[in-house]
């Protein structure tokens, strides 16, 4: 069990950081289309039963100005 807890808690501070780095270079994140913080992003992203599709939009120069992470609902 530990090292399912070990696994989760490394991909909470990858995505972690990976978010505070497109902020800081300006990029928005949304949360299913609304502006969101990391944290909130993180803790949505990995829940159990949470699926996420990242969408990228870019500027006219092609760089990633705003990333929104939209729920992916499955059929059942």
């Amino acid at each position: 069990m530990k090292k399912k807890e070990n696994k989760h808690v490394q991909e909470e501070k990858a995505l972690w950081l990976e978010l505070e780095q497109y902020e800081k270079s300006g990029c928005m994140i949304c949360l299913n289309g609304r502006p969101s913080m990391p944290k909130r992003i993180v803790s949505e992203c990995l829940r159990e039963d949470g699926s996420y599709m990242r969408d990228f939009v870019s500027d006219d120069e092609r760089y990633v100005k705003k990333i929104d992470f939209v729920r992916i609902k499955e059929e059942q």
